[in-house]
This record gives C-alpha cells, sequence and structure tokens, in this order.
C-alpha cells in the first residue's frame, strides 16, 4: 500500500514538473518569435531608408512558420535557429550597407568641402596678385 502511495506521489511530482517545462517553453517560444519580428521590422526599416520606394510591409513571422523543421533541420529549435540566424545575417547586410553608403556620402562630402577651400585660396591668391600688379609703381 506504501508502495502505492510513493508511485502516485513521484507521478503527481512528474506531472507537475512537465505542466511547468511546457510553460515555460510556451514562453521561451513566444519571445523566440516575438525576436524574430522584431528583427524582420528592423530589418525592413534598414532597408526602407536605403530605397526612396515605398516597400511592402513584411508579413508577420508566424509560430508555425518559425518552429517548423524542414528536412535538414532536426528539431523545431534547430528551424527557429536557422531562421533567426538568417534575419540576423540579413539586418548586419543592410546595416553595413547603409554605413558604407554613409561613410561614401561623408567622404564625397569632405572632398567637396576640400576642393572649395583650396578654389577659396587660389581666388584669394589671384586677388593679391592682381592688386599687385595694378598698382602703380612708386619711383
Amino acid at each position: 500500500m506504501q508502495d502505492k502511495h510513493y508511485l502516485d506521489a513521484a507521478l503527481s511530482q512528474s506531472e507537475a514538473a512537465r505542466l511547468a517545462l511546457l510553460k515555460e517553453n510556451d514562453a521561451l517560444r513566444d519571445t523566440i518569435l516575438a525576436c524574430a519580428n522584431a528583427l524582420q521590422s528592423v530589418h525592413h526599416t534598414a532597408l526602407a531608408s536605403m530605397t526612396e520606394n515605398e516597400l511592402e510591409e513584411p508579413q508577420l513571422i508566424l509560430s508555425q512558420t518559425l518552429f517548423s523543421a524542414t528536412n535538414g533541420e532536426q528539431t523545431q529549435a534547430m528551424a527557429a535557429q536557422v531562421k533567426l540566424r538568417n534575419l540576423f545575417s540579413q539586418l548586419r547586410d543592410s546595416m553595413a550597407q547603409i554605413i558604407d553608403d554613409h561613410n561614401a556620402q561623408r567622404r564625397a562630402k569632405l572632398a567637396q568641402q576640400q576642393e572649395l577651400e583650396e578654389l577659396r585660396d587660389l581666388a584669394a591668391e589671384y586677388e593679391a596678385r592682381l592688386r599687385e600688379s595694378s598698382m602703380p609703381e612708386v619711383v
């Protein structure tokens, strides 16, 4: 009779632990899904900043999409990991392009400013020469 009591207690504890794990797993999946959608949104914003055309808003990533394992992925967690890595990679590439474009614009602006300064110096030099050449000689 006492063995049955221990088995019932163990079964009850294992069921409680299983429910706690399911709850934690659901919370982690929700967090990962929210991160994936946030990454996609930031990537879309980055792409939109690089073009003058209106970009269509991307569809929300659904849990079934994020956690669906394909042939090469053995588990749902691996499928989500691959998709998140791809989202990070796309965002990283877009940000690198934005930075490159910004740096190129900055370099061009600095080159224009330097050229303008050189032209001002040259104009000042010619102006001084002109003044010298138009001054009457004092004898």
